[in-house]
């Protein structure tokens, strides 16, 4: 066996076992994310549904990317060729639905600002709603107030008038 072979060999196990780490910090997270902040995630049911779903997401993606980099890993070590065979589809089809899902936000998705303003407007009729204590838990808790760098839930004459005085 060649030293470039060798190389390619533990390279390729070296970078699976990194992957292999990552797949596993995603399913801490999302575990810890799904168990942890379950008060976050049930102020926000009424304004974006999709929160319970994030933690779950995690975890399946650090599934599948656990069971990829020991596939690559395993066959890399142990110099299987069928694990590495089927290492190399994987990451194929894994590259070609990337392709796929960019040429989709490409063509579908045009402007990013209509979601942000659908967001911004779901969450000012929650506040106008009188459940003000969800939204302050949140700029609270995420220790910030708004997008865009200034408060969105309050009129920008009075960020203005504020910013002047200071």
């Amino acid at each position: 066996m060649g030293c470039c072979s060798i190389f390619g060999r533990f390279l390729l196990f070296a970078l699976n076992i990194t992957t292999f780490l990552i797949g596993i910090a995603f399913i801490v997270i999302g575990i810890i994310y799904e168990v942890g902040f379950i008060e976050v995630t049930d102020h926000l049911d009424n304004v974006f549904p999709a929160m319970h779903v994030a933690p779950i997401l995690l975890i399946v993606v650090g599934c599948v990317i656990f069971i990829i980099s020991f596939l690559g890993c395993c066959g890399a070590w142990r110099r299987s060729s069928c694990m590495l065979l089927t290492y190399a589809v994987v990451l194929i089809i894994i590259l070609l639905l990337q392709i796929a899902l960019a040429i989709y936000a490409f063509i579908v998705i045009n402007n990013s600002d209509d979601w942000k303003h659908d967001l911004i407007e779901a969450l000012r009729s929650v506040f106008d709603r009188g459940d003000q204590q969800a939204i302050e838990f949140f700029q609270q808790t995420l220790q910030c107030c708004g997008f865009d760098h200034r408060p969105v839930f309050i009129p920008a004459s009075l960020v203005t008038m504020l910013w002047i005085r200071s």
